[in-house]
């Protein structure tokens, strides 16, 4: 794909809508050029690129490796990206870091959530500071107590079961390759609707929600970003009007998911996030509620399901780690197979080498901060916590682009900083499902290890599309004798 096919996008406009975006442009860059005059001894250094090169570098599947590269030429953490008119910044120290994310001046941004947020309605994960975010926020945790998180947990082990006595069995038998992300997505996708939703699912229905969802995200998440004027003149392009129509395919299906559970005369006792969200009054229409249904579902299944493949895909590029794993938990009789240590030490090294929200989550702040090199981050900085600059610093990780998972065993206090390795962001706005998704990973990804070899057929290439994957790879299974 190319920068002018994503980043610009404008074939289907006008000339006239050329030269209006032109213009914008040079009144940003103008305006820019004197604002940063004043300041320039004490700005945060400005990544070493031009302003169509930091587009597409931020835009493309290798946006990660892009915005390390950046880092490293500069020999910094956090630097600010060169787009005219903006003040948007990368935050890969997590001493800053933990600065914003504890300031309750920080809030999301409205100009990147606002466009991300398509044409749902507002949601919790899309809105700043208020008493919905608070309201969604409070309400839904219960969703996520020990004993729920404990029951949806047991939902997963179910699915995983299935999966491996028939699905991974059968390509075992048949030395059939497979794509692990499509695998474990399925799992999870199945796991969250049953556990969270109380809504069987099918297959065809988890294809079709695959599909549709790539092509909104593609839109209002990459190309109305990179491109604000998309939103103006979306209806005039095909393919942001296609985006609107799979929109409401999916508000179409989280509208299924909602009758089915009106519907259903055998709802369960528990505090499942379906039955929170139907009572929310803070949610104003089912509109709002299909889309809390939407982002919730989003959320809680591609995460976890990527993260699950790119683990699994390690350990079939290292063999030596997965048969140590192996033996490992063979000799883990007691408690649960996930609280195997050397198993611990690869999920946070997996973790680590391959996030997946590698770009991290944006905060824009709401004060000045000055740094103790004397540069200063102004107020109004739309900042983006950037995990792949912080988890491959060589000066808290040593050989940081290498899969070590003993590098956990003797943790420094560096590693262990809530703020240096954070795969669920930190401060107020953390992953509300993060017991859940370790849940997950640790009675799933264990079993699979236990009782078969996974052989590296195709690595793939990782990539980077709302969240950092291998895509393109393939594994072959083997059964182990017991």
């Amino acid at each position: 794909m190319t920068m002018a096919s994503l980043v610009l996008d404008f074939p289907e406009l006008s000339t006239a809508s050329y030269a209006v975006f032109t213009l914008i442009l040079s009144l940003f860059f103008l305006k820019s050029i004197c604002k940063n005059k004043k300041n320039h001894d004490s700005s945060i250094a400005m990544a070493p690129a031009g302003i169509f090169e930091t587009i597409a570098g931020q835009t493309s599947d290798d946006a990660p490796f892009w915005v390390l590269k950046m880092a490293r030429i500069l020999n910094k953490p956090n630097y600010r990206l060169n787009v005219p008119g903006t003040k948007f910044y990368i935050i890969g120290g997590y001493k800053l870091a933990r600065r914003i994310l504890q300031d309750n001046t920080t809030d999301k941004p409205k100009e990147i959530y606002g466009i991300m947020q398509g044409t749902y309605s507002p949601t919790m994960f899309t809105s700043g500071k208020g008493e919905y975010q608070k309201s969604i926020r409070k309400s839904t945790a219960h969703a996520f107590s020990r004993n729920e998180v404990a029951r949806m947990n047991d939902v997963a082990t179910k699915h995983v079961d299935e999966w491996m006595n028939s699905t991974l069995q059968k390509y075992a038998e048949t030395s059939e390759i497979f794509n692990p992300a499509y695998e474990f997505n399925t799992i999870t996708f199945k796991m969250i609707l049953e556990a969270a939703f109380e809504y069987d699912s099918s297959e065809k229905e988890f294809r079709d929600f695959e599909h549709h969802s790539e092509i909104t995200s593609r839109e209002f998440c990459v190309k109305s970003i990179a491109n604000p004027l998309r939103r103006t003149f979306g209806y005039f392009i095909p393919s942001y009007r296609k985006a609107v129509r799979s929109t409401e395919i999916l508000v179409e299906f989280y509208g299924r998911v909602l009758e089915a559970y009106r519907k259903n005369p055998n709802k369960s006792n528990n505090n499942t996030l379906i039955k929170i969200l139907e009572g929310n009054k803070s949610i104003q229409d089912d509109r709002q509620r299909c889309s809390e249904i939407g982002v919730w579902l989003t959320a809680g299944y591609d995460t976890t399901g990527y993260q699950l493949a790119s683990i699994a895909t390690l350990l079939a590029k290292h063999p030596a780690a997965q048969t140590k794993l192996r033996e490992e938990l063979l000799k883990t009789t007691t408690g649960k197979l996930g609280g195997c240590e050397y198993f611990q030490y690869v999920v946070k090294e997996g973790m680590r080498f391959m996030p997946v929200a590698a770009l991290g989550g944006g905060r824009i702040t709401g004060r000045e901060y000055k740094l103790d090199d004397g540069t200063v981050l102004p107020k109004g900085s739309v900042c983006f916590m950037n995990q792949f600059v912080a988890n491959r610093n060589e000066d808290i990780y040593k050989d940081a682009d290498y899969f070590i998972p003993e590098r956990w065993m003797c943790p420094t206090q560096e590693m262990k900083d809530a703020f240096s390795f954070m795969p669920f962001m930190a401060g107020s706005r953390s992953c509300p499902g993060k017991a859940l998704a370790m849940a997950e990973i640790n009675s799933i990804l264990p079993k699979v290890i236990k009782e078969y070899s996974l052989e590296l057929v195709d690595e793939g290439k990782p990539g980077y599309f709302l969240t950092f994957k291998y895509t393109g790879t393939k594994l072959r299974a083997k059964k182990l004798s017991n």
